[in-house]
């Protein structure tokens, strides 16, 4: 059976390296790939379809984010010919203040990097399909991005978590980034219930939206189908790597942005300086 890939490319410079992962997962498994854009960016449409002829390229509503497209592919296609569903798009580095996630530091081109491991070479495409075997795996990413729900986030400005019948799942986690393997029954929920015109056109200045609730619910669907995430390369994460990692920000810490720096030793500002506009 096939499966189906979805690419969103919001930053149109990023589309090589999503094509290399593409190119490994098509390498080793029969797929439909799917591209969607916010804008007609012809010369990589041509480019895309130089690459692979039976692509399929659609513009969208700038709404939702990846997530909101994501969701418009999944509602334009019969997903039970797919065994598999493969979820990418481009993120952009993060350049601003430390950002950690699960106590692993993902500043740069890490978080990207990191979300895309699962596809990045070969080998790992491979140890994912055999991740996905076990009966009891839904979905397959990284473990240090593996998170459970975090209520500054789920902000629950829609109905979804109930329509859904999520709130009597007891144990709810996602992958903080959105790009991963599962296999296509794990969203039957959300077909012709949710659509692209559900998202609010996307304000990237905005922390938190409807998009973000949505990151955590394509997780959750996994333990409603009584699944769970897992790493593709069997490693966990060590439950006392963020108590470690806690303790560590508690004796030394740094933070430098845009508007100032300020160094803390056991909690107490030692230094701190606002940066002049």
């Amino acid at each position: 059976m096939k499966s189906l890939i979805h690419a969103h490319v919001y930053y149109p410079h990023m589309w090589d390296e999503l094509q290399r992962c593409i190119d490994n997962i098509t390498s080793i498994t029969e797929c439909d790939v799917y591209v969607t854009m916010v804008e007609e960016h012809q010369n990589l449409i041509e480019k895309i379809k130089k690459w692979n002829a039976k692509t399929t390229v659609k513009i969208v509503d700038n709404r939702g984010y990846d997530v909101g497209p994501f969701i418009d592919i999944l509602n334009s296609v019969e997903l039970e010919n797919y065994e598999y569903v493969i979820k990418l798009h481009t993120k952009r580095d993060i350049n601003t203040a430390p950002w950690y996630i699960n106590g692993f530091d993902m500043r740069g081109d890490k978080w990207r990097e990191t979300l895309l491991g699962f596809c990045s070479s070969k080998e790992s495409w491979c140890k994912s399909l055999e991740r996905l075997k076990e009966p009891d795996c839904g979905m397959v990413s990284d473990a240090r991005l593996i998170l459970k729900n975090c209520s500054k986030t789920f902000i629950k400005s829609t109905n979804w978590e109930e329509e859904l019948r999520l709130t009597k799942i007891k144990e709810k986690k996602y992958v903080s980034g959105t790009m991963f393997v599962a296999k296509s029954e794990i969203f039957k929920p959300l077909i012709k219930r949710i659509r692209i015109t559900d998202f609010p056109t996307t304000n990237r200045q905005e922390k938190v939206s409807p998009a973000h609730e949505m990151e955590q619910i394509l997780g959750n669907l996994v333990y409603l189908d009584n699944k769970k995430i897992k790493s593709y390369d069997g490693r966990g994460v060590s439950i006392f790597h963020p108590v470690i990692f806690r303790l560590k920000k508690f004796l030394y810490y740094h933070k430098k942005s845009e508007k100032g720096e300020v160094i803390k030793i056991i909690n107490i500002p030692i230094y701190s300086k606002k940066f002049s506009k």
